[in-house]
Formats: structure tokens, sequence, C-alpha cells
């Protein structure tokens, strides 16, 4: 989901700038660091896990690739990247380090 606001914001990823790449990487972290924050705010009652913190960094992830697939008018059709997917997990565990 990110990726396609960065690439539509910045061009494609062959002409990212090196600051443009910067707000990548830091979007995707960040969606990663705000779900958990989030997550402590609405459900204060649920305890959060280092594996909820897993399930919370697939879901961010397949919610993304299915909202780009949907975009796109492909589904399944467009190749994975791990880049996302990493970052996006560092957000997570980022800001949810006290529950591992």
């Amino acid at each position: 989901m990110l990726e396609m606001l960065v690439v539509s914001v910045f061009g494609t990823p062959n002409s990212l700038s090196q600051s443009g790449l910067l707000l990548g990487v830091a979007l995707l972290v960040g969606c990663g660091a705000l779900s958990v924050y989030l997550f402590e705010r609405v459900y204060p009652h649920i305890r959060l896990t280092k594996h909820s913190l897993w399930a919370m960094a697939f879901c961010l992830n397949f919610t993304g690739y299915l909202v780009l697939c949907l975009a796109s008018q492909q589904f399944m059709g467009l190749p994975a990247c791990t880049a996302p997917i990493v970052l996006t997990a560092v957000g997570v565990f980022s800001q949810g380090r006290r529950y591992w």
C-alpha cells in the first residue's frame, strides 16, 4: 500500500532519488510502528506478545499487497518484494520492543 503511495508521488523505483527512497523507508517503518501504537491505544485490555506482533506484521503486509493488487487490477499478479515486508516488520518490532 505504501509502495504504491511512494511510487505515485515520486515516480517509478528507478527514478527515485535518494531522499525519495529514504522517505519510502520511513513511511514503511512508520506504518508498522503506528499500527502498534494505535493498537495499544484502541485495545489496551489485549496483551501483545511476540506472536501477535508477527501476526500484525503479516496482516499489514497482506493488506498492503491486496490493496496494491486491486489498485492495479492484477490480483496476485504482482511480484512480491521483500523490502516492504522487512521494513514493516522492523517498524512493528521497534515500537513493540517491550513485548518480545
